[in-house]
């Protein structure tokens, strides 16, 4: 089973972009916070560029982990491109906000993995269950703070 969780970029919440809407040829000129070389985010961000015929943005600032680069953000180092559900409870303290970038659509895929053969547990079900309807009730409020911009 596949489910997808939004990717946006974002900037510290004082940032001049902070909010606005841009082509991505204009934001991979800011500096950028990445993820370690092989991660599938810096990977995602690099297939990105080379869709839109873009040269990537050059990397301002490196990290391994999800809280070290949000932390680099919240500081106003750079942009950083993140999972909308890892980085909702900055966006909702104001400690960042979303750019919004022409034409990006980017998902993050969550994966299930059980046996063909097997039915999921009563508790399993449940919980997955629980993950879909979290899942879908972040990302409506995100697509609807989009949409009410």
């Amino acid at each position: 089973m596949n489910l997808h969780a939004l990717k946006f970029f974002y900037e510290a919440a004082g940032h001049r972009l902070a909010g606005q809407t841009v082509p991505l040829s204009e934001l991979v000129r800011e500096p950028f916070i990445v993820r370690e070389e092989d991660s599938a985010t810096r990977e995602q961000l690099i297939a990105l560029c080379r869709l839109h015929r873009i040269d990537p943005p050059e990397v301002g600032l490196q990290f391994k982990g999800f809280n070290e680069t949000v932390r680099a953000v919240t500081a106003g180092y750079g942009v950083s491109f993140l999972s909308a559900l890892e980085v909702g409870d900055y966006v909702r303290r104001g400690a960042v906000a979303r750019v919004y970038v022409e034409g990006v659509h980017e998902t993050n895929p969550i994966d299930l993995f059980r046996r063909s053969n097997e039915e999921l547990s009563p508790a399993a079900s449940q919980f997955l269950n629980f993950v879909k309807s979290q899942l879908n009730s972040r990302q409506r409020q995100y697509i609807s703070s989009a949409v009410v911009r």
